[in-house]
Order: structure tokens, then sequence, then C-alpha cells
């Protein structure tokens, strides 16, 4: 069974998932758990804004998104410092 965006980010805690809303530049500012679950999976999911998103990145966050995409959304810290000599600038 895959999980849902909206699964995935429902384990995280309201506070973490505010801190990610001013970088999705939404234009709302839910205080809901829920709500903010909402808006993000709505930004991330809305393929104009998720362009927007990824070229924001640079190019070491893009590659990071990309392993952690192609081991079934696990990021292996270990093994991208092992390819790629450290990890991306937010992941330290």
């Amino acid at each position: 069974m895959s999980t849902t965006l909206e699964q995935a980010l429902s384990s995280w805690n309201s506070d973490k998932l505010k801190n990610y809303l001013p970088l999705l530049s939404s234009p709302h500012s839910p205080t809901r758990k829920a709500e903010r679950i909402a808006v993000i999976a709505e930004q991330l999911l809305n393929p104009d804004n998720l362009r927007r998103v990824w070229n924001k990145l640079d190019s070491l966050s893009q590659r990071a998104v990309s392993q952690a995409y192609h081991h079934g959304g696990s990021f292996d810290r270990a093994a991208f410092v092992a390819q790629y000599g450290e990890l991306p600038q937010g992941d330290k």
C-alpha cells in the first residue's frame, strides 16, 4: 500500500508543518494541523507550484530529493554523503 502525501505529512507535528509554509510561498497561514497539511499538499501536488519549488532548490538539494524519490521516499544520509561528500544545507 502506498502512502499519500497527506498521510506522510500527518506524522509531523503542527510546528514542523508551519515551518514549511513560507518555503512554499503559500498565501494561507492556517493554524490547525489538518489545514496546514492540506495547504502543503495542495502546493506540492500542483505541477506549476512544484516546478517553482524545485527550481528554488540548489543542485545538491535536488539530488537529495531525487535520491529519496528513487528509494521509495527514504533518504539515506550516509549513502548521500558517501556519494556527494556533504548533505544539502538545510539537512545538516
